[in-house]
């Protein structure tokens, strides 16, 4: 039972090493509001 603990453990600092390495976004993210500027959907893009 351990060893599965061990073997989890290890497992899984193994995928986060490897997610922590990535540099995302390389560009700039273009978000399209499908609504007219000045709404509620445009401030809470705007926002995010």
């Amino acid at each position: 039972m351990k060893r599965l603990v061990f073997l989890t453990a290890a497992a899984l600092v193994a995928l986060a090493a490897g997610a922590a390495a990535q540099t995302f976004p390389t560009k700039p993210l273009r978000l399209i509001v499908p609504q007219p500027p000045g709404g509620g959907f445009d401030m809470v893009a705007r926002t995010v």
